[in-house]
């Protein structure tokens, strides 16, 4: 059976579960997302309502949950949906919030839930326009059982945690030598880092995350609105953090971290380019380190390279701990008919560009400029 409202906008409470029923459902509300998560746990920054309305409020799409459930288990898998148009036809597509989100499982999942939550996924989505879903995947928890049947997962890269279970000294044992050499150095240059007032320091730090990005040639999607920094910064389900490095009196290289739960993510940040021969974000990552640990923290997520790439970024990431874990998405297509439709057009717009697709990228259609219009 199939029980709850399938529509984005409203959404029934559940009815009391029995041994063999399940119910799956859409949530959109604010409440009921919160209290979902809390009967779950074990959630991250990325899957918080707060992150997914900030998002919103970013242009990215409409926020919502998956939420399947029965007597022995619950899966609670948040996203953003999207509305586009593509020569005058209404489809939609589903994605989820930059970073690292999911779904989340609480329980035991049995092969009949698998197969009964991959339907009820596809059904809706079926229902309602949807052609594809693509999600990030959170590199601390195991989605096989929940994604297995519904489409793809592929490894796009390597993150970097540090386990902040183990004592501090410990720690430090697994850096790099040279990232040792560099931190005293930095020390010795008289560089301390400490936690600052985000806002009354966001102009600073506007200053440097945006000089980073344009140095990087960053996609415009990170150059963001200051409404998203003070959005980040009073959101309530999870707290975010600025700390920042001083060297010769000033401010030269800052990062926002944000503490969900135990876990502990690098945001965003960035460093002056005069000061990028001391890399003194060597000394920004040590001592949030430290700081997360003193505060109960199990997990320090650094993230990888740009794109998931192995690069310079995620070879300077690695030198804080000998720990990998792979990057992965879930590329799934629902209406196989219209996915086809629309990759065909955009090959067709390649060509006219003298551009190949990238094979990587999913959904395909949306690889090429102007061949799909979000509204």
């Amino acid at each position: 059976m199939f029980r709850g409202d399938a529509s984005v906008a409203v959404v029934q409470e559940a009815p009391t579960l029995q041994d063999d029923v399940y119910v799956f459902k859409v949530v959109s509300s604010e409440s009921e997302w919160r209290n979902v998560l809390e009967t779950v746990g074990g959630y991250d920054f990325y899957h918080t309502w707060d992150y997914h309305e900030i998002s919103r409020r970013n242009g990215e799409g409409q926020p919502l949950l998956f939420l399947y459930k029965n007597a022995a288990c619950i899966i609670a898998w948040p996203l953003i949906l999207r509305t586009f148009q593509a020569e005058g036809q209404e489809w939609k597509d589903v994605t989820s919030a930059y970073g690292y989100p999911g779904p989340l499982v609480k329980g035991e999942i049995t092969a009949s839930d698998k197969r009964q939550w991959a339907r009820c996924v596809v059904r809706w989505c079926q229902e309602h326009q949807v052609v594809s879903i693509f999600s990030r995947l959170n590199p601390l928890i195991d989605h096989n059982a929940v994604l297995e049947g519904l489409g793809e997962v592929k490894t796009m890269g390597t993150t970097i945690p540090i386990d902040l279970r183990m004592p501090l000294d410990i720690q430090r044992e697994k850096f790099r030598s040279s990232l040792k050499r560099g931190i005293n150095k930095l020390e010795k240059m008289g560089g301390v880092c400490e936690e600052v007032d985000p806002l009354s320091n966001l102009d600073e730090f506007l200053t440097i995350y945006e000089e980073t990005m344009r140095l990087r040639h960053a996609n415009e999607y990170f150059f963001f609105s200051r409404d998203y920094y003070e959005s980040l910064f009073s959101a309530s389900d999870f707290d975010a953090r600025m700390y920042g490095v001083y060297l010769e009196g000033r401010m030269v290289c800052a990062g926002i971290f944000v503490y969900t739960g135990n876990i502990v993510q690098y945001h965003l940040g960035g460093t002056l380019p005069d000061f990028y021969h001391c890399a003194p974000s060597k000394l920004l990552h040590d001592k949030v380190r430290i700081y997360a640990t003193e505060r109960g923290a199990e997990w320090f997520m650094l993230g990888g390279g740009v794109g998931g790439d192995d690069d310079p970024l995620l070879y300077f990431k690695s030198g804080f701990s000998r720990l990998k874990m792979p990057y992965r998405v879930a590329n799934i297509i629902v209406n196989p008919v219209a996915y086809e439709w629309l990759e065909d057009r955009a090959v067709a717009s390649a060509r006219k560009l003298g551009m190949p697709l990238d094979p990587d990228y999913f959904p395909s259609y949306r690889s090429i400029p102007n061949v799909v219009f979000d509204h």
